[in-house]
Parts: structure tokens; C-alpha cells; sequence
């Protein structure tokens, strides 16, 4: 059965369609890829591919043959040189957003005055980040119980760009008025059960972000409201980081 796949394969690879639609494929595949060195790999194989499928239908002996040779390395070569040219160097211009600190205002919570707490997110790497977007929410949830990290009735803010080395603040508010909607002073027995440690103040999010080359990105976020309190934050065992972590 082995030798009857392997015969049946050999004949596929010896079929210009299939070497065409093979490199079809593999052109999406690199479409998909983040990191430049892999997807030019991709987009190289798959040139290749699409190139034997198609010089096997129309052979260089004849005139049309060589035409086709002709225009397709142009045009290849043009598409892969622009491709190139839109990917980032080395890892070292790529964007990269990371969450640089989060704190509350006042710093440590206090009875009668609101409560602001921000997440700043900066781009550590040396290249732009676009269409930055990103949800986020705030939690008080009773010891144990689990997060939602869906964001299905968040509408995404929009940040724009965010160049290298620049970082923009996201403020949540969680004391507001049922009524009103806006912000309203902490109770002293709310701030006594946030004490407590039950419930649970969570702050969580997700962003969304793209490099120079055009490639998706993103990073999410989850911290709690340390107990005793004193103005930090601990990182949730879960949500935290990004598709870049690795770099």
C-alpha cells in the first residue's frame, strides 16, 4: 500500500496542475505567516512550483514557452522583490506592544475619593505598530470564580499608530454610578471587601496590531488588585502576553 501511495504521489508531482495548484496553495500559506524569514521561504517555494507546472505545459522549445519564461520571472520577481521590501528587516524592526505598568490614582485606593486605575501599553520594539485596536473591561468577581475573556459586547477602541518607543495610557473606571454612568467616589465598604480579598478586582483586555509588513498581532492582559492593598497589581495566572512572547 506504501509503494501504491508513493507511485501515485510520484505521478501528482509529475502533473503540471498539480505543481500549480500546489504553489497556489503554498501562497496563501505564506500569506498567513508572521515571520518574514518562513514566509519567504513559502513564497519562494511556491514561485517554484508554479514555475515547473507551468514551463512542463508550455516547454521553452517553443516560442510561447519562452515567452511565458520570460514574463513570469519578471513579474515573479518584481512580486517578490516587493514582498521583501515590505518586511521588516530583522526582529529588530518589528512592533512589539507589551504591557509597561498598570497603577492606581489615587495610588493607593481611598474611601470617598474615585478610583482610576491605568494600563499603559508601549511598543518595545523598533518598528511602528498600525491599526492599533484593543476591548477592555473590568471585574469585581467573588474568589474563584472564573473570567470572561470573550469581549463579544465590547465594541474595539481604536489607537491609531503608536510609533517605537511610545506608549499610550487605558483608563478604567470601576466605581460608577448604575444610574448616571460616570464615575463615582469608593465606599469604605467597598474598599473594606476589596481589602478583604473577596471579591476580586480583575482588569483585562485585548489588543490588536499590525507591523510595516501588513502581518497581525496581538497581546492580551490580566491583572488583580493586590491584597493587602498598596496600590499594585499581580498578574493573572492566565491571558497574559502575546504571538511575539518568543522573540
Amino acid at each position: 500500500m506504501g509503494r501504491k501511495f508513493y507511485r501515485r504521489f510520484r505521478e501528482l508531482c509529475d502533473n503540471p496542475f498539480f505543481a500549480i495548484g500546489s504553489g497556489i496553495l503554498l501562497l496563501f500559506l505564506a500569506e498567513g505567516m508572521n515571520h518574514p524569514l518562513p514566509r519567504l521561504i513559502l513564497l519562494s517555494v511556491a514561485w517554484l512550483c508554479i514555475f515547473a507546472g507551468t514551463l512542463d505545459a508550455f516547454p521553452p522549445s517553443s516560442r510561447t514557452g519562452w515567452i511565458y519564461l520570460t514574463v513570469f520571472f519578471t513579474v515573479g520577481g518584481v512580486a517578490l522583490f516587493y514582498k521583501l521590501s515590505r518586511a521588516p528587516d530583522s526582529i529588530n524592526d518589528m512592533a512589539i506592544l507589551a504591557v509597561k505598568s498598570v497603577a492606581c490614582d489615587p495610588f493607593i485606593p481611598e474611601a470617598g475619593k474615585p478610583l482610576c486605575i491605568t494600563v499603559e501599553i508601549i511598543n518595545v520594539g523598533k518598528g511602528a505598530a498600525e491599526n492599533v485596536e484593543g476591548v477592555g473591561m473590568f471585574e469585581a468577581l467573588p474568589r474563584g470564580e472564573s473570567l470572561d475573556f470573550t469581549y463579544k459586547h465590547i465594541i474595539p477602541t481604536k489607537f491609531g499608530t503608536l510609533g517605537a518607543g511610545l506608549n499610550f495610557p487605558i483608563l478604567f473606571f470601576p466605581v460608577t454610578s448604575v444610574s448616571m454612568g460616570g464615575e463615582r467616589p469608593l465606599t469604605s465598604e467597598l474598599l473594606d471587601r476589596l481589602n478583604s480579598g473577596d471579591p476580586m478586582l480583575f482588569v483585562h483586555g485585548h489588543i490588536t496590531y499590525q507591523d510595516s509588513s501588513g502581518a497581525s498581532h496581538w497581546l492580551d492582559y490580566c491583572v488583580y488588585l493586590h491584597v493587602p492593598i498598596r496600590g499594585s497589581y499581580d498578574l493573572y495566572k492566565d491571558h497574559n502576553g502575546g504571538d511575539r512572547d518568543s522573540l
